[in-house]
């Protein structure tokens, strides 16, 4: 389907998320992209808002809040749009290829994101976020859980340390009594 509509397919070698961001990257020929998951659904707003704001040239990247249709994780994204560090995603962001291509992109398997956030910083970039724009990232609580708690990496969390996450959540997805783990 991609080749139909003229995109170009990279193919990663399995080995991360920073991984597949990096290879994605070295075939870049622009003068900025942007990285969405599969499971946002970006809207015209977003791509307007933007294609203004990267053209600045003080800003490395910019993005609005990939709101998740999970009430757990919606939470964890009103929490970080209150907190000292503000948001940030790379679920729908566009960066400048130059300034990501000179910092590197964090070989990470999670919170690539934020380090890759610090390093534009630190080159003295803007990554700008617009709060109110806001759009769909079709993410349920259970993937934010497994993402939050890192089930779904090379390392696991004991069961025991799973089970006090899950139960000290707002929405108390499963109880201790639960047999599902």
């Amino acid at each position: 389907m991609a080749e139909e509509y003229g995109d170009a397919i990279v193919q990663d070698h399995g080995e991360g998320i920073g991984e597949a961001r990096e290879v994605g990257l070295k075939s870049v020929e622009t003068e900025f992209f942007a990285f969405v998951d599969a499971d946002v659904i970006v809207t015209p707003a977003w791509a307007e808002w933007c294609l203004r704001t990267i053209e600045l040239p003080d800003v490395g990247a910019c993005e609005g809040v990939a709101y998740p249709t999970g009430k757990y994780c919606a939470m964890i994204v009103e929490e970080s749009l209150a907190g000292e560090e503000g948001y940030c995603s790379l679920s729908s962001t566009m960066l400048k290829t130059e300034v990501v291509k000179e910092v590197g992109i964090p070989q990470l398997q999670f919170s690539e994101d934020w380090a890759l956030r610090r390093r534009i910083w630190t080159a003295g970039y803007k990554w700008i976020v617009d709060a109110n724009l806001r759009y769909i990232h079709l993410h349920t609580d259970w993937q934010g859980l497994r993402h939050r708690t890192n089930v779904n990496s090379h390392i696991r969390i004991p069961t025991a340390e799973l089970l006090t996450v899950l139960s000290g959540s707002p929405l108390c997805l499963f109880s201790k009594k639960s047999s599902i783990l």
